[in-house]
């Protein structure tokens, strides 16, 4: 491979690198800055599904940031181990040069040391993918409820001309949770 289009390898990876942080950040914010608007313009109404609705989003915009700072705080291990295999393969392959040899980076005296930070880096990826699910689908349905939560009076308003769903929906507002 010529060396401009390592660089432009490399350069296109430090950029993408350089646009997964920000979004991680900028996510992680729009998690909390919605939890906290939410939270100061909560409904006020007496009806008990919308008030449900709103606490579950909160509860999920909560969860779903917390599992976004639990992310943050373990990508840099990730990376220091990346750029530990990386050292480790440049000085392999500076002492296989060395000495004239092609061998498998796994045969040297670096193998299992490999292998050590190769399955720690698994474990981190894994937990990093399994944080982004929760944080990811924590938010959408902590917005969807949240949604349901404010639109909710509105819905009911609409449908106050169609009896059948009318009372059905009065009947789900009326529901008591907690029966003495």
């Amino acid at each position: 491979m010529s060396d401009d289009l390592k660089y432009e390898v490399k350069s296109n990876r430090e950029h993408a690198r350089n646009v997964e942080h920000k979004f991680n950040y900028f996510f992680v914010s729009l998690t909390f800055s919605v939890l906290a608007l939410a939270i100061n313009h909560g409904v006020e109404t007496d009806l008990r599904a919308p008030l449900i609705s709103g606490l579950m989003g909160w509860l999920l915009l909560l969860i779903s940031g917390v599992f976004g700072v639990l992310r943050l705080e373990d990508q840099p291990t990730y990376f220091r181990i990346l750029s530990l295999l990386a050292e480790i393969d440049v000085e392999k392959e500076a002492q296989t040069q060395k000495q004239g040899l092609v061998k498998s980076p796994y045969s040297s005296e670096y193998g299992d040391e490999i292998k050590y930070w190769g399955k720690e880096l698994d474990s981190i990826d894994s937990r990093l993918r399994w944080k982004y699910f929760a944080q990811k689908w924590g938010f959408l349905s902590g917005v969807v409820l949240l949604t349901i939560s404010y639109s909710y009076p509105l819905i009911c308003a609409l449908f106050q001309k169609a009896p059948v769903i009318n009372a059905a929906l009065v009947y789900l507002s009326t529901i008591d949770l907690y029966p003495h």
